[in-house]
């Protein structure tokens, strides 16, 4: 199958859409390059389906006076075939993470092993699970200050967690008929499976009304009806079952309980935290003062040499960093540059919104750079999505089954967040030797306990420190005998010893490797890597034109205007972008069932909450910039 060059691999996923190329080369020069038709293996047709139980949800948000629009969220982990409308005309497009979110945004995963996870500024996440879709109706600041955010859910699986957040107003619409009103403490799960929808609160309550009677449901309760009977008859259950996804939730649940706290440098609790914390480190430098920079880098190493221009209407190009960590140093304090060590940001000043370059604040220019970093926004440039690579990015990978490489001037990209334990004595190694390795193993998500229960099938893998246990390999193997089962291909009898098969997942002669990865490509350990790698960057459009067609094979939402695709085909009327040279970057989402296996948890994410200063995105006025 045809894919877009120098682009996230979503773009497979959204291969009917058209594209016109262009190039940053990190001037205003924008080129338009030739338009490449794509083709496809299995197209597919656009379709609009609809429930059975269609409805207005839009009329149930509640709005006061005095309530301002001007929040903007994070799209905080983008894993597999992630689709967002921006509202630019060109429907949807691919998403990646850091990409901030508006209101009357849609967002949808693909089927296939597609993971997405949003960081609000209170403490909340909501996290879209495969064949997910969901649109963020309101994204309000009251007069009081309070938030109040409303998601629409169209169908799939999403996790919403409150716990340890504020008393901001959080609701969910569901299939058009059902509201929940989410408590502060809450954790929950939502499914929407065709006209069934089924409600587990893991702690906390929701406030359920809609097509019954109004009830609540509380913690460790599981609420199930069917949307299209008209009686109105629920299922109250006093035990939640576990879900495919649940380990992937709890392993993000868990890495921002760990690494979210605030210090008397950032401030109190907020959303891109997390990553800051785990990617990287404070110091103080006699002459430079004290400031935050990243692990794996050098002073050689600029902030802003690669990243993404993404337009949003009313607002113009927005700056997106492919960092795991940048969101907060891309919307708030100070970027300095310090000769002994490098660039480092400096938290403080106001929150910049959606026009993060024009408002940046750049202290110190290095000899080799007597421009400056600061790249400039496309000017005249047809599309709305534009890479920009001022120099090749470099990624740490996973460049055997067993081996994990972390590179000079990553900056983190590439490194899987939480799972591969402290990273500064790696930082450290890396100063001295420009590289480091580490034993690693793929796994499912979640606790080991339940890597053999049969859930094992289906979630993301996330990769491990050290050598693979028991479990794991017992889970991989079972993890791709399912996936050979369900593609019609002959299981293999016993089980096999370390080595015995490849990271594919397929049988291998080799002796002592681990054998039990899954299909994890060449330097795929980050999924949102692929979109960051040519040298020059290049056009980023995936759109159609095609009224937001990413068809879902799936019973559908009730947003008729917006079905999603998860196969991966078009209707062959699309183009493709030739710009970006890949630099051997994992171009492939290795998706679905075992066999394909997934990626280890993304980079990215973070607990959610105001800016290290205190400041929120309302402090900026009355528009986006």
């Amino acid at each position: 199958m045809n894919r877009l060059v120098g682009l996230s691999v979503l773009a497979v996923a959204l291969a009917a859409a058209g594209t016109s190329a262009a190039q940053d080369t990190g001037t205003t020069d924008i080129k338009a390059a030739e338009q490449t038709p794509v083709t496809t293996e299995n197209p597919v047709t656009t379709t609009t389906e609809q429930t059975s139980a269609q409805a207005t949800p839009e009329a149930s948000v509640t709005k006061q006076p005095g309530d301002t629009h001007v929040r903007i969220v994070r799209l905080s982990q983008v894993q597999g075939k992630v689709g967002m409308d921006r509202g630019t005309g060109h429907g949807v497009e691919p998403a990646t993470q850091n990409m901030p979110i508006v209101e009357n945004m849609l967002l949808g995963t693909a089927d296939d092993d597609s993971y997405a996870e949003v960081e609000f500024e209170d403490g909340s996440a909501i996290r879209l699970g495969p064949g997910t879709a969901v649109k963020f109706v309101q994204l309000v600041t009251r007069a009081s200050g309070a938030k109040a955010t409303t998601v629409r859910v169209d169908r799939g699986t999403v996790y919403v967690n409150r716990e340890r957040t504020k008393p901001d107003e959080f609701t969910l619409l569901a299939a058009g008929t059902e509201k929940l009103t989410v408590s502060p403490a809450t954790h929950m799960r939502l499914e929407l499976m065709g006209t069934r929808m089924a409600l587990a609160v893991f702690s906390g309550d929701v406030a359920v009304e809609g097509s019954g009677a109004p009830m609540t449901v509380g913690k460790k309760q599981a609420l199930s009806l069917d949307l299209a009977d008209k009686s109105g008859q629920v299922e109250l259950a006093k035990k939640v079952e576990e879900g495919p996804f649940d380990g992937w939730d709890k392993d993000a649940q868990q890495y921002h309980e760990r690494y979210a706290k605030g210090n008397s440098l950032l401030g109190g609790y907020g959303y891109g935290i997390s990553d800051l914390n785990y990617y990287g480190s404070f110091w103080t430098v006699d002459g430079c003062g004290t400031f935050w920079q990243p692990y794996f880098v050098s002073a050689s190493w600029s902030p802003y040499a690669n990243g993404l221009w993404a337009l949003y209407p009313g607002a113009g190009y927005s700056w997106v960093s492919p960092y795991p960590w940048g969101w907060l140093p891309f919307h708030s304090g100070a970027w300095s540059y310090c000769p002994s060590r490098g660039w480092g940001w400096q938290p403080g000043g106001a929150w910049i919104g959606l026009n993060n370059i024009a408002a940046a604040t750049v202290r110190g220019t290095p000899a080799h750079m007597p421009g400056g970093i600061l790249p400039k926004p496309p000017a005249g440039a047809k599309s709305s999505l534009v890479v920009s690579n001022q120099s090749p990015l470099v990624t740490s990978r996973q460049e055997s089954p067993e081996n994990f490489v972390f590179h000079k001037d990553s900056a983190g990209m590439g490194v899987p967040r939480g799972s591969l334990g402290k990273l500064n004595d790696f930082s450290n190694h890396v100063a001295q030797h420009g590289s480091a390795n580490s034993q690693v193993y793929m796994a499912p998500s979640g606790e080991s306990s339940h890597w053999n229960n049969g859930a094992v099938y289906h979630g993301p893998l996330s990769m491990h420190r050290g050598s693979a246990p028991d479990e794991a390999r017992e889970a991989m193997w079972a993890r791709q005998q399912q996936a050979a089962a369900a593609n019609g291909a002959q299981p293999h009898n016993g089980q096999p010893a370390a080595g015995q098969l490849d990271r594919h997942g397929s049988q291998s002669g080799q002796t002592g490797a681990a054998g039990w990865q899954g299909h994890q490509p060449q330097g795929a350990a980050n999924p949102n890597n692929a979109g960051w790698q040519g040298r020059h960057g290049g056009d980023a459009n995936a759109s159609a034109g095609n009224n937001h067609s990413w068809k879902n094979n799936a019973e559908a939402s009730s947003n008729s205007a917006h079905t999603w695709n998860s196969g991966g085909a078009s209707s062959g009327s699309g183009h493709g972008s030739s710009g970006g040279s890949g630099a051997g970057a994992g171009a492939s989402h290795a998706g679905g069932g075992g066999v394909g296996g997934g990626h280890p948890n993304s980079s990215g994410g973070g607990n959610s909450g105001s800016s290290g200063t205190g400041a929120n995105p309302a402090s900026s006025g009355g528009s986006h910039k």
